[in-house]
């Protein structure tokens, strides 16, 4: 008997001919009957079952009972916490032959910083293969529960598919996304700006500009004009020590949770007075919170720094750091924000954050 990883190889390179000449031949009879077994057999071998569907749509065949029934278990497979990690990612490939209809209910689900990250990339990726604008919505709908490696590869979905441009400006508008938490660089903002439709270029203009700095408001010029020209480092010292230092280093002073703000001297007063004031500005995904709910009830906030398939772990101030198994997770969302609260200027003076900014300028580089 033919071994199964050469039937493997036999069906995907049949396929794989067939697609490149783009044509449908006719099946004969006796070769219906092969494929036909072949589906029937390999329910308990997700990826033989799935070269072997491939191939039978090409040549037209109906999907049989024995195909429903197969993704019926494949989808049992995939939602089941306790099944090998390997064997749902498999599984996962099979629910992909469904009619995105039902698949995409599937792959959606599984955008959650609960499940294992490598089945949440496997989703991801199935997704990247449909265009239906559906997809986009789905997509915005499942941001706040992305994990941080999982978001760049979205926004790129977001800004170069133009199908999926109505959804992200659609929650931009309502709110339900916000363009600091995007992290846009200047070529995602001019791809909305200048390369899309006239009517997302408008609505995109409300938002960003595509200039360095998209988000200016008159808070923060007004601080801005208010500065003195000069400040003391030495005076900003104990100022960051009581304000920032619970989550950021300079040298060997302060906690390491968000960026290491040693060796400031290359930014300027303003881009620094951008990032105290409004620190949900422009973040890097890599310190975006996130919440963990559990199911006793509990919630722990903080930067998700690691993720396996049992557990995820969080960095909060001071360093500390709290780990969740998955199985107790209930939820795991982001609300768009940096761990860094906006209004840390309030009780300062002018003086007192051009003195920070000092401090902060005059933080001598890392060796």
């Amino acid at each position: 008997e033919v071994s199964v990883p050469v039937r493997l190889a036999f069906l995907e390179g049949l396929t794989a001919g067939l697609q490149r000449a783009n044509s449908r031949p006719t099946l004969p009879e006796p070769g219906i009957a092969v494929l036909r077994a072949t589906m029937e057999g390999g329910a308990s071998n997700p990826p033989l079952l799935a070269a072997a569907w491939r191939l039978a749509r090409l040549f037209g065949i109906p999907d049989g009972a024995g195909q429903r029934q197969a993704l019926a278990a494949a989808t049992g497979r995939v939602r089941d916490a306790s099944t090998p990690l390997v064997q749902r990612i498999e599984s996962l490939r099979l629910i992909d032959l469904a009619e995105f209809s039902e698949s995409g209910a599937v792959l959606f689900a599984l955008l959650d910083g609960r499940e294992p990250l490598p089945l949440q990339q496997a989703a991801l990726e199935l997704l990247r293969a449909h265009r239906e604008p559906g997809v986009g919505d789905g997509l915005v709908r499942a941001w706040s529960l992305l994990s941080p490696s999982l978001r760049s590869p979205v926004v790129n979905l977001l800004v170069y598919r133009s199908a999926f441009h109505p959804a992200l400006m659609s929650a931009l508008e309502a709110g339900a996304l916000h363009v600091g938490e995007l992290n846009l660089d200047l070529e995602h903002r001019r791809q909305l700006l200048r390369h899309a439709s006239q009517e997302i270029r408008s609505r995109a203009a409300h938002f960003m500009s595509d200039e360095e700095y998209s988000n200016r408001n008159a808070a923060v010029d007004d601080w801005l004009s208010r500065l003195p020209d000069t400040g003391v480092g030495a005076r900003g010292r104990p100022l960051f020590e009581r304000i920032c230092a619970q989550c950021h280093r300079v040298g060997d002073l302060g906690f390491q949770v968000g960026p290491d703000l040693t060796g400031m001297s290359h930014r300027s007063v303003e881009d620094l007075l951008f990032n105290i004031l409004d620190p949900n500005m422009a973040m890097n995904p890599a310190y975006v919170a996130f919440t963990a709910e559990t199911d006793d009830g509990e919630a722990e906030s903080g930067i998700l720094i690691a993720e396996t398939p049992d557990a995820i772990t969080l960095i909060q101030a001071g360093e500390r750091k709290v780990t969740v198994p998955r199985s107790r997770l209930q939820r795991l969302r982001s609300d768009g924000k940096s761990l860094m609260p906006e209004g840390l200027e309030a009780g300062l003076s002018p003086a007192d954050l051009r003195d920070l900014i000092a401090f902060l300028q005059e933080s001598p580089s890392r060796k």
